[in-house]
């Protein structure tokens, strides 16, 4: 809602500058407010460890994007190609475990592990899934030790 109160407040402080509408409109401002991130074009999937120091996107265009101890997306980002263009990656999880930070992703005939702990983040290694075969949903265990895929 800070959003909203901040639009409306702006909205009337423009129809009458008064003191009463500066105020509401710092007062509407002084909050953080969300942030909205427009990526490559396609659908994409994000995922972030629970401190939020990492966050990874997996992105239609084939893409596997990672931000590490950064306050904004638009910052310090590392793209690996992970596949070749449409229909790119379909999902991401991430895990740290044992001072690593694992990252899973998948899409059409794809399913990599990769250690995105520090730059430049390095493939672990991948599933023979066929070319085909469409890998929608992605999780590694809590431990780390497993990764589970799952398709149509």
């Amino acid at each position: 809602m800070p959003n909203l109160a901040a639009q409306l407040s702006l909205a009337a402080y423009r129809m009458a500058p008064t003191r009463e509408g500066t105020s509401a409109l710092i007062d509407a401002t002084a909050v953080n407010a969300p942030e909205r991130w427009l990526g490559p074009d396609g659908a994409s999937r994000l995922a972030a460890l629970d401190d939020g120091s990492v966050v990874a996107r997996a992105a239609g265009d084939g893409r596997l994007s990672v931000w590490r101890d950064s306050d904004r997306l638009d910052e310090d980002r590392e793209d690996l190609a992970v596949v070749d263009g449409p229909p790119g990656l379909s999902d991401v999880d991430l895990r740290a475990v044992d001072g690593r930070v694992l990252a899973a992703v998948a899409g059409r005939g794809h399913v990599s592990l990769w250690d995105v702990t520090d730059r430049p983040a390095r493939r672990l290694g991948g599933l023979d899934v066929g070319a085909g075969t469409p890998v929608n949903a992605v999780v590694l265990s809590p431990d780390g030790r497993q990764l589970l895929a799952g398709g149509r």
